[in-house]
């Protein structure tokens, strides 16, 4: 049976034009040649857009250039040149440079039917900077803030006399949470207790009446209050929520109820009209800006939308069939899973087994780095000023390179040693490889999470039937992660997102799957909106949202049971597995959110991908796959320059000649991508300037050997990228308990009943210890009348030593217990 089952959809991604754009483009030579198809080109008004949303100000420059108002220059030129480049090769989605179309895999006996239509839509929003700041604005208008509901801080917890909670300070577009902490007071107790008997919500007006009934004046309890929401302990409906309505639409909605004089209201109700007309990118950018102006006159309007292309398609269909031998290989290729550690959970994970042993404690304390253990770059680490809240520094412990095992690394090497032998071509894994690596890793199907997705190009050869797929990864703790900032541009994969939700819950019928709801900062607001793909959210961020059941920071609870750590819930009695079904690189995070989200790949993390590991400084890797699956393009890494040559083309030409480059290759760096021709002159400009800067790579461009099998009804080739959400087939146990209470006393502080003393020694001393010494020692006790219980234990952390424990009968007892330990164990300790 297979582990892994394709479901019967995918995500397709492609650019807006055709690949052979790109091509056409860097084949010409001549400047006034490459200037002339680049005017040509960007008369498309779809090109204008799609380059006006993304630079605005370049846009404006390019248009006088084609209007012949304004002389090109070398710099536009080349700018140009990699815009029409990037719109024609890259198959990420960045504004409306490259978009997205849902697809369906079904039986069919047309095995692939990817065929583009003309009917492109733009869906365009506010970019959540702007959004933020008209809410900052319309939160400082009496009669808009004093109707408002607001909630409590979810991460707020009680602490001794203090509480504590996470706030959210911005600076720009970047935003952090730190930790604060604020004393208790009779006064504040009342007000937290009042807002966690009414679900954590409460109307302004209710918070007024409260503290007056407390004896407040007016005055005072609006200053009460308002400080409350400065400080972040509590923050409005307004704030954007995350998971399920859109943020203007939400925010909408509230107005309606509260602005009913329409002066934030009407503006915004006009914005969204706007947002959804049929009227060019340009028309309705300069009428929003109009309306934006007097509700944030102080922004920077530049990037005031986002963009997201949906790809009109004639049909988007694969055959299951089509598909079988991919995930068949897919499955083969698990022995080369990465198994990278998640170096600040197994650490957070020894030190709780350490710790608290059996014991269940609250999430909160356990993460708090004064009185629990921390988390990641903030573990240990909280400076507290009293009333004034203190910074988490972000300390972060050096970490080593991570290679894989050596068996793996021994593979590598001998396939870079195998290729160099045969002049860098093409190294073909074999089963036998794979087997062999599978028996030495010990590699098993627990590391395989219940739901995961494979991103990479699906290709066509001109030498065989089956397609081909160029590996960008299989991973992920979920098969929605690439894919749920999607789900708003069409119902049908919204829905399929959720049947896929459903199917990876019903795994675990004894757990609830619960999506982790936090806003980061607004860097990150315009990617992580997402539908409600399930039941219940673990809230980091303040929101009132009736539609999911929401679990409480303050029910969740940690265990550790065969060295896994449990995340319990008390209100549920289940167990909590938390998901985020985003691409949000969370390490930067707030130490709950990053604890969370690092949680989701307990046991179960899955990264399956090529890694050329020690051997990834070479200057020249061949291309690996194994059958269908290409696992690494070939790839080429050339030195720093320390200044331009001056004979550029014949200083290219060399480096081609001698590392074997082709003329139609990549520069890459990290997931940027640009296509290039070394034959060509403005190219050669282009690697040269990277090349003074810094050290570059070069990667194979593999629509020279293959064939994307995305097309239009006219036969022009797109580039593709498809996503495919992977359901792996394997019994999940999850049927745990929590461990009983217990009043059984766990600490004894110095002067309590309990001694106890280490002794640091050898093996060999260790033993004369426990035969010559030890019972002089207990002997001598028991003549006083001293001892009630002893034991000891031999430890070897980090070095051998002997721990002696004693219960005293009397605990006035402990001058003389040391003094017989000192006495009896004199003669060693001077013998070091």
């Amino acid at each position: 049976m297979s582990l892994f089952h394709l479901s019967d959809y995918f995500l397709l991604r492609t650019p807006l034009l055709p690949a052979a754009s790109a091509v056409d483009l860097l084949t010409i030579t001549e400047r006034h040649e490459i200037e002339e198809k680049l005017r040509h080109l960007f008369q498309n008004e779809q090109l204008k857009e799609a380059l006006f949303l993304a630079s605005p100000a370049f846009s404006a420059e390019v248009q006088k250039w084609l209007e012949y108002k304004k002389e090109s220059s070398s710099k536009m030129i080349a700018s140009l040149l990699k815009y029409a480049i990037r719109m024609s090769t890259r198959s990420t989605p960045f504004g409306l440079f490259a978009g997205v179309s849902f697809g369906n895999i079904a039986v069919s006996e047309k095995k692939v039917s990817l065929i583009r239509s003309n009917a492109n839509q733009a869906v365009l929003k506010l970019d959540t900077t702007i959004l933020t700041k008209i809410i900052e604005q319309i939160s400082k208008d009496k009669r808009i803030y004093s109707q408002l509901y607001y909630r409590l801080n979810p991460t707020l917890y009680l602490d001794g006399k203090y509480y504590k909670y996470y706030q959210k300070v911005t600076n720009g577009k970047k935003g952090q949470h730190i930790l604060k902490r604020i004393r208790l007071t009779p006064i504040l107790d009342r007000v937290i207790q009042y807002f966690e008997h009414n679900k954590k919500t409460s109307h302004y007006q209710s918070l007024i009446d409260l503290l007056q009934g407390l004896g407040a004046s007016i005055t005072h309890a609006a200053l009460f209050v308002n400080n409350l929401i400065s400080l972040g302990i509590i923050s409005s409906e307004l704030q954007p929520n995350v998971i399920g309505r859109g943020y203007l639409d939400s925010l909408i909605t509230t107005l309606e109820r509260v602005d009913k004089e329409g002066n934030y209201l009407n503006p915004l109700l006009t914005i969204r009209k706007w947002l959804h007309s049929s009227q060019s990118v340009i028309e309705i950018r300069t009428a929003i800006l109009k309306l934006l102006q007097p509700l944030a006159p102080d922004l920077d309007m530049t990037n005031s939308l986002q963009g997201d292309l949906l790809i009109g398609m004639d049909e988007n269909n694969l055959s299951d069939t089509a598909l079988d031998h991919i995930r068949d290989q897919f499955q083969d290729l698990l022995p080369l899973c990465n198994q990278a550690k998640l170096t600040d959970f197994d650490r957070f994970r020894a030190a709780f087994s350490v710790k608290y042993e059996d014991r269940m404690v609250p999430l909160t304390t356990a993460l708090d780095p004064d009185i629990g253990i921390g988390y990641g770059r903030q573990e240990g680490v909280y400076n507290i000023t009293d009333e004034i809240l203190g910074e988490v520094n972000n300390i972060t412990p050096a970490g080593e390179k991570k290679y894989g095992d050596h068996h793996y690394q021994d593979l590598v090497i001998e396939k870079f040693v195998e290729s160099v032998k045969n002049q860098f071509t093409e190294i073909q894994l074999t089963s036998k490889d794979l087997d062999h690596i599978a028996k030495q890793r010990k590699q098993t199907v627990n590391t395989i999470p219940s739901s995961c997705y494979a991103i990479g190009n699906l290709l066509r050869s001109s030498c065989q039937e089956n397609l081909f797929f160029n590996l960008v990864t299989i991973g992920g703790s979920s098969s929605g992660n690439l894919i749920s900032r999607f789900a708003h541009l069409d119902e049908k994969l919204n829905n399929k997102l959720k049947e896929s939700a459903d199917t990876e819950q019903q795994q675990f019928p004894n757990a609830i799957l619960a999506e982790i709801c936090h806003y980061p900062d607004n860097n990150a607001g315009n990617i992580i909106y997402r539908p409600a793909l399930r039941k219940a959210t673990i809230c980091l961020s303040p929101t009132i949202d009736k539609e999911q059941e929401q679990i409480d920071v303050n029910d969740l609870y940690l265990f550790i049971k065969d060295q896994r750590l449990i995340l319990w819930s008390r209100k549920f009695n289940k167990m909590v597995i938390p998901r985020l079904t985003t691409a949000h690189n969370f390490e930067q995070g707030m130490n709950i959110y990053k604890f969370l989200a690092d949680f989701q790949f307990q046991n179960n993390r899955l990264d399956l991908s090529w890694n050329w590991g020690i051997m990834k400084e070479q200057p020249r890797l061949p291309r690996i796959s194994y059958k269908n699956i290409i696992l690494s393009r070939a790839q080429w890494r050339i030195q720093k320059i320390a200044k331009y040559p001056s004979t550029p083309q014949a200083f290219i030409k060399n480096i081609q000649a001698e590392l074997a480059i082709p003329a139609m290759v990549i520069i890459s760096s990290g997931d940027n991508e640009l296509l290039i021709n070394l034959d060509n002159p403005f190219c050669i400009e282009i690697v040269l300037d990277h090349m003074c800067k810094r050290e570059i790579i070069l990667t194979e461009y593999i629509l020279n050997d293959y064939s994307s099998v995305a097309c239009d009804k006219d036969g022009h080739i797109f580039a593709n990228e498809i996503i495919i959400p992977i359901e792996s087939q394997q019994e999940t146990f999850t049927n745990e308990s929590a461990p009983q209470e217990s009043n059984l006393k766990r600490c004894f502080p110095l002067g309590s009943e309990w001694l106890y003393a280490k002794i640091y020694c050898g093996l060999h001393v260790a033993d004369t210890l426990l035969k010559e010494i030890f019972p002089l020692i207990v002997a001598t006790l028991n003549q006083q009348d001293v001892l009630k219980k002893w034991f000891f234990i031999r430890y070897n952390d980090p070095s051998p030593h002997i721990r002696f424990r004693v219960e005293l009968s009397d605990p006035s007892q402990y001058y003389f217990v040391i003094s017989t330990l000192n006495t009896l164990l004199e003669q060693f300790i001077k013998d070091g």
